[in-house]
């Protein structure tokens, strides 16, 4: 009885295993054009959650990251991004992405989920790679007004930020 355990207890490890996100090294890095013609950078740190792996493959993500930590190295800029224009913080101080699938294709790991943001939740599709030390770097390219994020006019913010994520895993 105690070796049937044993067995069963050892193929689940090998079989499923979750992975934990390290927040101290993980962040989300995002550019944004401002004015047309000036390139904003920035990051969000505070990320947390879980990757899903079974038989070695990844099978799910679910983590959120901290708008409240939004650093675009401009302290003023950084405080209006945290009010209710803009990440609102107070209200919603998480942002999540939940895979539904990853795919391995021809150009490498998606992952497609939903990201819910400010109350506002879409499908969108992540590029992945993995790399060998234990980090997944995931990119999009995501449309502001999607998600309510800022109510400014294109002219003055871009629709589209590009982000890069920096997801280390814990082992």
């Amino acid at each position: 009885m105690i070796r049937l355990i044993l067995v069963s207890f050892l193929l689940f490890s090998i079989v499923a295993q979750s992975q934990i996100v390290d927040s101290s090294r993980s962040k989300v890095e995002f550019t944004v054009t401002k004015m047309k013609d000036h390139i904003v950078n920035g990051t969000i740190k505070g990320m947390t959650g879980t990757i899903q792996y079974q038989a070695g493959e990844m099978v799910s993500i679910n983590v959120c990251i901290d708008p409240s930590t939004v650093d675009t190295d401009h302290n003023y800029r950084d405080k209006e991004l945290k009010k209710k224009k803009y990440f609102h913080v107070a209200l919603f101080p998480s942002i999540c992405f939940s895979s539904s699938q990853i795919l391995r294709t021809d150009s490498g790991l998606v992952a497609i989920g939903n990201i819910n943001m400010l109350g506002a939740e879409q499908e969108e599709t992540f590029r992945l790679t993995e790399m060998p030390n234990g980090l997944i770097k995931g990119e999009i390219t995501l449309d502001r007004m999607d998600y309510g994020l800022g109510g400014e006019p294109a002219f003055r913010i871009g629709h589209e930020v590009q982000i890069t994520v920096y997801c280390y895993l814990t082992y």
